[in-house]
């Protein structure tokens, strides 16, 4: 029974790196088929709003708080 458990942790440990790491790919793919149809200044004004709208699903679906040093260094990479 013990080496089932552990097959199971491999591979829910596995999952919880493999989905984001597609997701990721998917979008950075995404972007580059983007920018050959773009700007490059465009391209670069979306890719800097990539960061606010992360933090704001942080605050709507994760339902997290961000500090003050969250939102000052969103800001300053949004400048």
């Amino acid at each position: 029974p013990r080496v089932p458990m552990i097959r199971m942790f491999k591979i829910k440990r596995t999952l919880a790196f493999a989905i984001p790491t597609l997701c990721d790919a998917t979008a950075t793919t995404l972007l580059n088929v983007g920018l050959f149809y773009t700007f490059a200044s465009t391209y670069q004004m979306l890719r800097g709003t990539l960061v606010l709208s992360t933090g704001l699903f942080t605050l709507l679906i994760l339902k997290r708080r961000l500090f003050l040093h969250h939102w000052l260094g969103m800001v300053l990479i949004m400048a």
